[in-house]
């Protein structure tokens, strides 16, 4: 089903169902990069992401939350 939603009649984006068949970022970019218009990386991206480090005092969040009061 498609649903299209609009602002003041014009269309301004279009809901589609996503395509089941799952597919790797390098097979979905594949025409794109046909076309010249995209360079995929030499090497594999490190996806590997790090622990988080601990630092005493407050969290980011509890400081944005102060400041907005």
């Amino acid at each position: 089903m498609k649903e299209r939603r609009t602002v003041r009649g014009q269309v301004i984006a279009r809901v589609v169902k996503e395509n089941s068949r799952r597919s790797s970022l390098r097979q979905a970019l594949q025409a794109l990069v046909l076309k010249g218009q995209v360079v995929m990386p030499a090497q594999e991206i490190n996806r590997v992401v790090p622990a988080p480090v601990k630092l005493p005092g407050k969290a980011v969040s509890e400081m944005v939350l102060e400041d907005r009061r």
